[in-house]
């Protein structure tokens, strides 16, 4: 990749603009036949498909066996295509490959039937595009429940004729329709399952599509029971921190130390994460279109010498602005941060950054775990996974680490009492080896970044089977620990993320990487696409923040009018010279 290219296209351009197009049903092949995805979303009905992709509710049925029972939000739905003929004029800057994908047809199919067409596209030309799979509009993510509900035509004469009620002395025959049960009939026509069964001679209660039963009903209560629309869903009631008002586009900075125009603070190390972590979430932005987010991203050179971050949030499109990715150094993050309280929008922090610029602003999301937490989630992962074994706690000699000895063995008594309570032992750098053979296992917990120390700690326990360590995730970067061969220790940590290159997600996602900027993941990029996919679908999509590449989320907040905090992580061990999931 050409960096001296991309750091001009920042400097000239300003801003990146983003601005994503009506999202399209995508066309996938399954045992040889074309069909549309179609994702659920609130309010979606099998009458409701049926309309919108024009394909008869018995063939949505087929190809989707069980969805009689009732359609789920977020479930994907194959929805049966049509090959037709199209005629497809072509737009500015359209190639063949992209109409191929378009229609879901061969180039060479298109070639065949336009001569000519190879040689090169005009704007305007008519192509003939034979067995085109027509493109459907689904941009129903940020329609209402009450919008799709009023689109969804009502039933046909022909459909309403099929699932007429009829009557006959005190029994009713029911045609059964695509998503009832049981259960839904019997309180529908308050006739308990019981006698549903005995009158139909059915062993269970289970039914299909156009199936015609038996309600047996009391004589003076016989009369035409009518079918009750189901009502929309209570609209679940969110933290309004953590939803937005729906709109057509969304506006998003993004504030990175490029540091392009200065030569005199030029932090070449601290450039290049910048680097990274934007083509890592250029790659997110792509992700997010291909989702059905519109949105303007804007892209800020925070250390840049023309112009300070108070001169840049003083610009006019802040007046607009929805989300805002805060910088990842401090005071910058602080600045940002504090205008984002005052300005009532939403800050996301994507690093580890000193907890007070969550203290009494409810605007800032931390989506990094910071060492706090990561030591409650030892403690808890240490009492969960190692029952009736012995806990040695050893303090370490810096004073300025003791918070982390207290921290821990706090946490790890407020956990609920069992039978299997793991024992724990205090102890200190004097006398931590006398509580070595009291257990037929023993883990030794040592929070401390002391070298000298931990390197002896570490040497005395690497061949002793009976021995786990638990320590700090700094130790794995240490030279003393990844860099010697002679050092082949084992222990294990809390970590706010997981690069693992050899799992099939991320093995996936380098080649895409690579094809995309001829060069090597890093964990930076794999951070920039994480948060910027995960915020974006979580606050703008409703989709929920799940683990990333190298990321897992759960956010809590701590504390009445704070920021809220991402709790989540790993628990990784490093074994020889690598970090592994435990």
């Amino acid at each position: 990749m050409n960096r001296k290219l991309l750091f001009l296209l920042v400097i000239f351009c300003g801003f990146f603009q983003f601005t994503f197009a009506q999202k399209y049903a995508v066309v996938t092949v399954k045992n040889g036949k074309k069909f549309y995805n179609h994702t659920v979303v609130e309010g979606n009905s099998l009458f409701g498909l049926q309309q919108m992709y024009n394909c008869p509710a018995e063939d949505i049925l087929n190809a989707n066996p069980g969805i009689e029972r009732g359609l789920n939000d977020g479930q994907l739905i194959l929805i049966p295509a049509i090959e037709k003929t199209i005629l497809h004029t072509v737009q500015k800057q359209e190639t063949l490959y992209a109409i191929s994908k378009m229609y879901a047809v061969p180039v060479d199919s298109i070639i065949a039937k336009n001569p000519g067409a190879e040689t090169g596209l005009k704007v305007g030309q008519r192509l003939k595009v034979e067995n085109a799979i027509p493109r459907i509009q689904v941009d129903l993510l940020s329609v209402s429940v009450e919008e799709n509900q009023r689109d969804i035509p009502a039933p046909s004469d022909e459909v309403k004729a099929k699932y007429e009620v009829s009557f006959k002395d005190s029994i009713i025959t029911h045609t059964v329709l695509p998503s009832e049960t049981m259960y839904s009939i019997s309180k529908r026509f308050m006739v308990p399952l019981e006698d549903l069964r005995s009158a139909n001679n059915l062993n269970s209660n289970k039914i299909q599509p156009g199936q015609v039963i038996k309600i047996p009903l009391k004589k003076e209560k016989v009369a035409q029971v009518a079918i009750r629309p189901v009502p929309p869903k209570d609209k679940v009631s969110k933290d309004s921190l953590l939803s937005f008002p729906k709109k057509d586009s969304y506006n998003i900075a993004l504030f990175l130390p490029f540091n392009l125009d200065s030569t005199a603070t030029f932090n070449k190390a601290v450039s290049n994460a910048a680097l990274e972590y934007y083509m890592g979430a250029n790659l997110a932005v792509d992700s997010l279109r291909k989702l059905g987010l519109q949105a303007n991203f804007y892209v800020y050179d925070y250390q840049a010498k023309s112009e300070t971050v108070s001169q840049q949030l003083a610009k006019p499109e802040f007046k607009n602005m929805d989300l805002i990715f805060a910088p990842l150094q401090n005071p910058e993050a602080e600045t940002v941060a504090l205008w984002a309280k005052n300005n009532k929008v939403r800050c996301v922090l994507s690093v580890n950054l000193p907890s007070k610029i969550l203290e009494g602003n409810r605007f800032v999301y931390s989506m990094n775990t910071d060492n706090e937490l990561l030591i409650k989630n030892l403690a808890k992962h240490i009492y969960q996974t190692h029952e009736n074994q012995q806990i040695v706690l050893v303090k370490g000699s810096k004073p300025e680490e003791d918070w982390m000895y207290q921290l821990f063995l706090s946490n790890f008594r407020e956990l609920p009492l069992k039978s299997s309570r793991p024992k724990i032992i205090e102890a200190d750098w004097n006398n931590y080896k006398t509580f070595e053979n009291l257990s037929p296992q023993t883990m030794v917990v040592f929070l401390s970044t002391d070298k000298d120390k931990v390197t002896k700690l570490l040497d005395r326990y690497k061949t002793l089977p009976n021995i786990s360590v638990f320590g700090l995730k700094e130790w794995a970067d240490w030279k003393e620990v990844n860099g010697i061969i002679a050092n082949k220790y084992q222990f294990s940590y809390a970590s706010p993320t997981f690069f693992d290159l050899k799992s099939e997600t991320m093995s996936s996602f380098h080649k895409l990487y690579r094809r995309n900027y001829s060069a090597d993941l890093t964990k930076m990029a794999c951070l920039g696409y994480d948060v910027v996919l995960n915020v974006c679908s979580g606050f703008f999509l409703d989709i929920p923040m799940n683990k990333g590449l190298i990321s897992t989320y759960k956010l809590n907040q701590f504390g009445k009018g704070n920021g809220i905090q991402n709790e989540a992580g790993y628990i990784l061990k490093f074994q020889d010279f690598e970090s592994k999931a435990e």
